[in-house]
């Protein structure tokens, strides 16, 4: 588990930050400013969910046009997850191989939103990082799978973040009251992505 202590100063100026910097898609699903229509516009936007409770922007999509935009308006984020990744890397499973990004996502759960599914795994990753930007008021907590029991991630806070071997069993429970806000990034062996987890 690695901790990142200060991953915002304040999230409305991460906010504003975005909505300045990058394309309407992007700051639409930041801001419910019809962030069904926005992510609409994203490949595996919504994980099984007819009534957008879990929606995920990819926010790689586009390749380092996107990502430098992204940098922009939250500068030293990217580059501080990725250096959380690789520092917390004590399986040595990036070790002396070329890895880059897979998936940069931003997740956002509103009630009845999750990753239920006890099986899901970032099946073809390396490592992956998940990194709470706001807590849901009840429920919505990150599960991960070790040593044949769940571990339930329920003491972490705005800017704390959890780094696992993607092929580990994760999951996210149902958000019961409020809203979920997180990141995730995976790294792969392959060259860096600009489509969605899948290309």
């Amino acid at each position: 588990i690695a901790k990142i202590e200060t991953f915002v100063q304040e999230r409305a100026e991460v906010q504003r930050g975005i909505a300045d910097h990058t394309d309407a898609a992007v700051s639409a699903a930041l801001f419910d400013n019809n962030a069904e229509c926005a992510c609409s516009l994203v490949e595996d936007a919504f994980h099984g969910s007819s009534d957008a409770t879990h929606a995920v922007l990819h926010l790689h999509r586009g390749g380092a046009p996107a990502l430098e935009r992204f940098d922009e308006a939250c500068p030293g984020i990217r580059a501080k997850l990725m250096a959380a990744l690789y520092g917390a890397d004590v399986w040595r499973a990036c070790f002396c191989r070329a890895t880059d990004l897979r998936s940069f996502e931003y997740h956002h759960y509103t009630p009845g939103g999750s990753v239920a599914d006890n099986q899901h795994r970032d099946d073809g990753s390396c490592l992956t990082i998940s990194c709470l930007l706001q807590a849901a008021s009840c429920g919505g907590e990150l599960h991960t799978f070790h040593s044949d029991a769940w571990r339930c991630h329920d003491d972490l806070k705005a800017g704390d973040a959890v780094v696992f071997l993607s092929d580990k069993r994760h999951n996210v429970s149902c958000v019961e009251a409020g809203e979920r806000h997180s990141i995730v990034m995976e790294v792969w062996e392959n060259e860096a992505n600009e489509w969605n987890r899948h290309k």
